[in-house]
């Protein structure tokens, strides 16, 4: 049974799922965040912790989805090589997010970026320039991000300040910055989405923790079309 629910009225919208199934909901004209609420197998779980520990590097590539499990593998080869048969349910869970958002956005091909090293992510609030982008966090603090209400967007870029600084503009009250748990699945909407104004405001964590960051892009996609 799917359960989905959006947190908040008009524009901006954060819709909280169960299940994967209801991803589509990201394509009503008032979403900004589709979030899956999940909690990882142990296997997958183990795993993801395992490389998060031994390595700090990223890797990207790009993904026939056709062709997903054998590109995941690869791609997480690139990143520790030698180890696949010790991450067999970490590949099969990559691969499945990255059939996800492309069911979404009806592409044949994705951009898969694998990130251990907790420096690599944007400590700036921003908007992405994407039309949709999926995230999970397997280890680690997850993405942080503003509710459209706490989110004052006219501050949004650096504009000469420090990151910190403008981060204190665009968020005022720090308090309501919220992450996604690890584990879970966003697929956020960014501002070249069609007909997109409201795209979700997020950054990366901060600190130094042991982090295993998952993004998926769209490449190639047909005309993406809001839901009516």
């Amino acid at each position: 049974m799917i359960t989905a629910t959006a947190t908040r009225t008009g524009l901006g919208q954060v819709v909280r799922a169960t299940v994967p199934s209801d991803a589509d909901a990201i394509l009503d004209p008032a979403a900004a965040l589709w979030r899956w609420e999940r909690h990882l197998p142990d296997a997958t779980a183990r795993q993801a912790a395992t490389l998060a520990r031994t390595t700090r590097h990223a890797v990207r590539g790009e993904v026939l989805v056709a062709d997903r499990v054998p590109a995941i593998e690869a791609l997480l080869d690139e990143l520790a090589p030698g180890r696949a048969a010790d991450r067999r349910a970490l590949t099969h869970d990559i691969a499945a997010l990255a059939f996800l958002l492309a069911r979404v956005g009806g592409a044949t091909r994705v951009a898969v970026r694998v990130e251990t090293d907790p420096s690599a992510g944007c400590p700036l609030l921003h908007v992405d320039s994407v039309a949709l982008r999926l995230l999970c966090t397997y280890v680690g603090p997850g993405t942080a991000w503003l509710a459209e209400a706490d989110a004052v967007r006219e501050e949004l870029g650096l504009r000469g300040r420090t990151p910190e600084q403008a981060n204190a503009a665009i968020a005022p009250d720090a308090s309501a910055i919220r992450h996604l748990a690890p584990g879970e699945v966003g697929i956020l909407k960014g501002s070249t989405f069609p007909g997109c104004r409201h795209g979700l405001v997020h950054r990366s964590p901060v600190g130094d923790d042991d982090r295993l960051l998952v993004a998926v892009d769209l490449l190639d996609p047909p005309a993406l079309q809001l839901r009516r």
